[in-house]
């Protein structure tokens, strides 16, 4: 019985480090699917990957959309380790708050200043993070994390990962999410 018992928690052990893929710095940079989208204030790399992308739910109003993104900081960053999250994220985008949903109610229309306030206060997406794992540059796993509950948090306009969210939405349904109206078609 005991070494049964032993047998099973030395696989176990042996096995839940084999279920983090290691990523490197240097084969995030040779992959093709990985697409740099921009580097923020804060030092850090978003990477897409573009083969990860999938829509995951639509209706009139409400589209997600899942990838997997690498936000890697960089070594001139003041951090002194550099690291790589690998994160799978999911983003609701609500096409109400689209700039070409927002320009057709005629207040917003008429002042553009007033759709920039709309824009600022509401940007129309949200994010969730569904799981991270973290890397050092060599590749070398440093955690995962997870089976993260649903938690949707708003992503502002001035946010790197705003950015990142248009390009996912793009991606996947062929337009971009600023160019959504609840009245137009995607090609599916």
């Amino acid at each position: 019985m005991i070494k049964k018992l032993f047998s099973i928690l030395l696989l176990v052990c042996m096995v839940i480090p084999l279920q983090i893929q290691a990523i490197s710095m240097e084969a995030i940079k040779n992959d093709k699917n990985n697409v740099p989208i921009l580097t923020g204030k804060n030092a850090i790399t978003y990477f897409v990957d573009k083969s990860s992308i999938k829509r995951v739910e639509e209706n009139e109003f409400i589209y997600k959309a899942q990838a997997v993104v690498y936000e890697v900081e960089n070594n001139n960053s003041r951090r002194t380790n550099s690291y790589i999250h690998k994160v799978l994220v999911t983003y609701r985008y609500d096409i109400n708050h689209s700039v070409a949903s927002v320009l057709r109610t005629p207040q917003y229309a008429q002042d553009y200043s007033r759709l920039i306030y709309a824009k600022q206060a509401n940007s129309g997406m949200k994010l969730t993070i569904n799981s991270v794992e973290d890397f050092n540059y060599e590749g070398v796993a440093l955690g995962k994390f997870g089976n993260i509950p649903e938690q949707y948090v708003d992503v502002a306009l001035h946010d790197p990962k705003y950015v990142v969210g248009n390009y996912i939405f793009k991606e996947a349904y062929g337009t971009a999410f600023e160019n959504m109206t609840l009245h137009k078609k995607l090609n599916k």
